[in-house]
């Protein structure tokens, strides 16, 4: 898929009056699988400024509409699309903003928004082919994605952890401290999100059951997981934990940075299905979708501490985690070679959950009105617009992104300059469109941008904290390209910095950003001053350039190790808190600027639920530990339920926040930024989902194993500690009531949400397809389900019946 164009790229950039977009450069950059609920796109850009005759260069990514019609369908693009927009445009300011009138440092785990759109037609209200959310591009910036079949290492699990805690905590902050504020700017951008209500349940309890069959440990808890299955309550919302939920906090929904080998960035990414909920939803399903097995086996309670909050955890792993993370561990470890493009993926795809395969080759020549999205000054065009493809099959199918490499002509100043962007355009299967609601799932992320993030970082500004750099930066966005139109359609385009670019700095930028010494290099001149002898390091150096550290996505089949998943786990939690904070601090602010953009997601297919579970008792079957919970995870996925909200903790929820949904950068090994993207499902929920929905779908098996209450412990006190940057009154939020939120959000969301995404996570590269050949038995029709994934399954299910979150009853 190829998007050339993105029409008025400077309206969504809200570039200056004199400025324009003198060349945009769009290639596409996530690969099928990766990111099936946006078209994803850099653009570098390059802005001419008339006034002063520069150019400046913009690296960005875009997020477009996915191409395809049952992708947008089964991600409610209207929803989804609202709801990340919304929380980088409207709850991320507000957070932001929340934290510095406390005095606080911002959490850094957003991408920085450049600005977003749901159609051409200013005057619609549906996201349409114009939609676009413009983010700044994190590669470049030393942010990468793990590997989503890997998973991450106890590190990093602790490191994505603690800020994951922070990104329930500040929102959660925001409605304790000024609860106005908060239902105003952030509450209504959480909206329900429910994903394909025709799925085949029986078809996921089959596949399942297939993989559980192998351990008789399970057999017996057959009946149990269908039960909960049938059950499952996404909607509840726990009160007071409730907060910003991710819902989607995996490996790919996080970009990490690492220095030295240990995480010291991370950013959020992917928060289109956002929601009010429990934070504990997001924990679980984290853990057991993104931490590897290994891990979670031998930190899992480390990661987790269950002493206080255990109530919440086994609420939100009842509720919903369970069948969050193991429906996400199929996708999750779906083989690379399987993944289909996002216009080739059918009902048939999605319900035989093949093995997607396919490399990328959809091309997108052009946006139309680049200018206008990137919302470039009067005086300023591009000039220029290479645009590629960013991602390949299989990474992301809720979008087609393409890299927009912009150079931007100033006539006033006579100068140029580069814009490196990504784009998210529409997925071109219709199919695709139609299953990820392309309508709500559009609007939900250029809202995130352009109404939540602005608004969460004034509110942390005017607390007097830095600003948690977590999100791209949004240059821009639209629904359509006709300005009148309320539908999301093929015009729809957002743009957000690319944060992979390519290039070298020289090794004295390089020093003297080891120094500090980050926005610019000093003159040799200014050198000599300051220091001779680092003159004469720098000036030895000067000659060999060498590539600075950027923001890359993770391996979704390996995951996050330790260090990076803490470091992530550490910036979702201030993903959540901030907007919490906000929500507590000025409700009414958050009831208007945030809230109204965080819509309930519901997947729009017609999947086989029940030949879900046959998949996943085939799985299970293998530990007799599982078998006597078949019925109860059967159970528990029937009454799954999506909507609850659980207040207080109910926040912004990324709704999807795993490896492929995160840029994470490194420095010396360690993750010191994260970008946060895809906030196409945001929704207003308890941020336990997030939590949960990262640790199992993005986090190595082994670090899970060995620090998982380490890592949920790390979330929780960043969570706690960034509410009480805000002053919020945290009694509310006490960890028994954490804990009561984990279990709702494992059992009403969670375990069918990880569990599901599992399947597609550790899909085997060679099977992945490309959007525009995706059909309904490429979800249907599960080929050979990896080791890995098995071995993810079944741990999953075990440590849920271990902690009680697959019991039947749903206390709340």
């Amino acid at each position: 898929m190829n998007v050339e164009k993105i029409e008025n790229l400077e309206e969504v950039l809200r570039l200056d009056q004199n400025q324009t977009v003198a060349d945009c450069k769009i290639t596409r950059l996530t690969g099928p699988g990766e990111n099936y609920g946006s078209l994803i796109m850099r653009l570098e850009v390059k802005v001419a400024d008339d006034k002063t005759k520069s150019e400046k260069d913009l690296d960005l990514v875009a997020k477009l509409l996915p191409p395809n019609e049952l992708i947008r369908k089964l991600f409610n693009v209207q929803t989804t699309f609202r709801n990340e927009s919304s929380l980088y445009s409207e709850i991320v300011p507000v957070l932001e903003e929340f934290q510095k009138q406390h005095g606080l440092e911002v959490v850094d785990i957003f991408p920085k928004y450049y600005g977003s759109r749901i159609s051409l037609d200013p005057d619609s209200d549906k996201v349409d082919d114009g939609a676009v959310l413009i983010l700044e591009n994190l590669n470049p910036k030393g942010y990468t994605t793990g590997d989503r079949r890997v998973g991450f290492d106890l590190d990093t699990a602790r490191f994505i952890l603690k800020n994951l805690a922070y990104f329930h905590a500040i929102p959660l902050a925001l409605k304790l401290k000024n609860p106005a504020l908060f239902e105003e700017k952030v509450k209504p951008h959480l909206t329900d999100f429910a994903f394909g209500d025709d799925l085949d349940t029986n078809g996921f309890l089959r596949d399942l059951y297939n993989v559980l069959e192998i351990d008789e440990r399970c057999r017996p808890y057959f009946k149990k997981i269908e039960k909960l299955f049938r059950q499952t309550s996404l909607k509840v919302v726990h009160e007071p934990f409730a907060t910003v939920l991710h819902n989607d906090f995996w490996v790919n929904n996080m970009l990490l940075k690492f220095e030295n080998g240990r995480p010291v960035g991370i950013k959020m990414v992917d928060f289109q299905v956002i929601e009010y909920k429990c934070p504990c939803r997001d924990l679980l399903f984290f853990l057991f979708s993104s931490v590897q097995l290994e891990v979670l086996e031998d930190h899992l309670d480390e990661l987790i501490d269950l002493e206080v909050f255990e109530k919440q955890l086994e609420l939100a792993a009842k509720e919903a985690e369970y069948f969050h993370i193991v429906g996400m561990l199929f996708p999750i470890h779906a083989n690379p070679e399987d993944v289909k493009e996002l216009n080739e993926i059918s009902f048939e795809d999605i319900e035989n959950n093949k093995e997607l395969s396919a490399e990328c080759n959809m091309n997108v020549e052009k946006i139309e009105n680049l200018e206008e999205v990137l919302r470039l000054d009067q005086n300023q065009t591009v000039a220029d617009c290479k645009i590629t493809r960013l991602t390949a099959p299989g990474e992301n199918y809720g979008s087609l992104i393409m890299r927009l490499e912009v150079k931007v002509a100033d006539d006033k100043t006579k100068s140029e300059k580069d814009l490196d962007l990504v784009a998210k355009l529409l997925p071109p299967n219709e199919l695709i469109r139609k299953l990820f609601k392309v309508q709500t799932t559009f609007r939900n992320e250029s809202s995130l941008y352009s109404e939540i993030v602005p608004v969460l970082e004034e509110f942390q500004k005017q607390h007097g904290l830095e600003v948690v750099d977590i999100f791209p930066k949004y240059y821009g966005s639209r629904i359509s390209l006709d300005p009148y139109s309320d539908k999301v359609d093929d015009g729809a385009v957002l743009i957000l910095e690319n944060l992979n670019p390519k290039g070298t700095i020289s090794k004295i930028e390089a020093q003297y950003r080891e120094m500090g010494h980050v926005r610019k290099v000093p003159s040799k001149r200014q050198a000599v001053v300051d220091d001779d002898t680092k003159l004469n390091l720098l000036l030895a150096l000067e000659e060999n350039p060498i590539t600075p550290a950027r923001y890359t996505t993770g391996d979704r089949r390996v995951g996050f190790d330790l260090d990076t998943a803490r470091f992530i786990l550490k910036n979702l939690a201030y993903f959540h808190a901030i907007p919490l904070a906000l929500k507590l601090k000025n409700p009414a602010l958050f009831e208007k600027k945030v809230k109204p953009h965080l819509t309930d997601y519901a997947f729009a297919g017609d999947l086989d639920a029940n030949g879900f579970l046959r998949d996943l008792y085939n799985v299970l079957e293998i530990d007799e530990r599982c078998r006597p919970y078949f019925k109860k995870i059967e159970k528990l996925f029937r009454q799954a339920s999506l909507k609850v909200v659980h207040e207080p903790f109910a926040t912004v929820l990324h709704n999807d926040f795993w490896v492929n949904n995160m840029l994470l950068k490194f420095e010396n090994g360690r993750p010191v930024g994260i970008k946060m993207v895809d906030f196409q499902v945001i929704e207003y929920k308890c941020p336990c989902r997030d939590l949960l929905f990262f640790l199992f779908s993005s986090v190595q098996l082994e670090v899970l194993e060995d620090h998982l209450d380490e890592l949920i412990d790390l979330y929780y006190e960043s969570f706690i500690e960034k509410l009480q940057e805000f002053e919020c009154d945290t009694a509310p939020f006490s960890r028994e009531v954490f804990e009561k939120q984990l279990e709702l959000a494992a059992k009403e969301a969670e375990y069918f949400h990880i569990v599901g995404m599992l399947f597609p996570i550790h899909a085997n590269p060679k099977d992945v397809k490309e959007l525009n050949e995706i059909s309904f038995e490429d979800f249907e029709n599960n080929k050979e389900i990896s080791a890995e994934c098995k071995a993810k399954l079944l741990f999953v299910t075990l440590e849920f019946i271990r902690r009680g979150w697959l019991d039947n009853e749903v206390d709340k």
